[in-house]
């Protein structure tokens, strides 16, 4: 779609979203600074996005959103167009958008959308772990592997964006499937916490994809939606991943390990439980 006639449609969806009744019962946390090169088209996709997150995931702390060409990763340069594998980045109370990186350039509108709602569960994530303890940072957070730090993440904004008609869930869920079986990538490749020392970068072997099925498996066998959010709450208390997981979710990650093993080896059918899991309704 042209972005000039998405942009008048982005308008409109963003007006109606906010003129709902319900809508003062889920306030804006976000402060927008957004740089003056930053087209409006841009920026109305950016506060859709959290505008939706807000909507449906659980509520955190004021958070701050930085987008504009001079909002970029180390080592991109100073100005213009640039190369980098990530539209966002979350953490501490922030998002950072790079809309100069051609992550964000080669995205659609609806797909940009779609990452903000996976970069606001982090926030939840974080918020969830750090109860009782707001000056923690990301440093203070206990490890947890990558496969469910992303995986409920995406897991989580392909369901929300797919009941908004930003996304479709089967062909979305397609994608991972194919991706995970030319990988020989397992979960238990995550569990150990990476080393600066050691020279590799676990997001080289796409937590996205293989942690979108796990997640699936597990919020569907063992608790849903209600599980994952407590998973986290359990992280924070436990300050243990695998003792949080155990108590969320009813079974240990070993054998959840061995569970997800079984699936994949039969080509990840839909899971027994996967139905009976309420689906998000879209916004009015």
């Amino acid at each position: 779609m042209h972005r000039r006639i998405h942009a008048l449609i982005a308008a409109l969806l963003l007006a109606l979203v906010i003129a709902l009744p319900a809508a003062a019962e889920h306030p804006d946390r976000a402060s927008y600074r957004f740089g003056g090169d930053l087209p409006q088209a841009d920026r109305d996709e950016i506060r859709i996005g959290f505008t939706i997150a807000q909507r449906y995931l659980p509520d955190v702390p004021p958070f701050v959103v930085r987008a504009g060409d001079r909002v970029r990763p180390p080592d991109a340069g100073s100005r213009g167009p640039y190369e980098y594998d990530y539209v966002a980045d979350a953490g501490d109370h922030r998002v950072e958008v790079y809309t100069s990186g051609d992550a964000y350039r080669e995205s659609s509108p609806s797909e940009v959308e779609e990452t903000m709602v996976h970069e606001y569960y982090h926030l939840v994530q974080e918020e969830m772990m750090r109860r009782g303890d707001p000056r923690a940072t990301e440093d203070d957070d206990p490890f947890v592997p990558l496969w469910i730090v992303e995986g409920t993440a995406e897991w989580v904004s392909v369901r929300v964006a797919a009941a908004n008609g930003l996304d479709d869930y089967e062909k979305a869920r397609a994608v991972y499937v194919g991706n995970v079986k030319e990988s020989d990538v397992s979960l238990d490749d995550f569990d150990s916490q990476p080393s600066d020392d050691d020279g590799t970068d676990a997001y080289d072997e796409d937590p996205y994809s293989l942690g979108f099925l796990a997640v699936e498996l597990l919020a569907s066998q063992h608790g849903g939606q209600a599980a994952l959010d407590d998973f986290w709450v359990q992280v924070g208390v436990e300050r243990d991943w695998r003792s949080a997981f155990r108590k969320s979710f009813g079974v240990s990650s070993t054998s959840f390990v061995r569970e997800f093993a079984r699936w994949r080896k039969a080509g990840f059918p839909t899971p027994s439980g996967f139905a009976a899991m309420p689906t998000p309704a879209p916004l009015p």
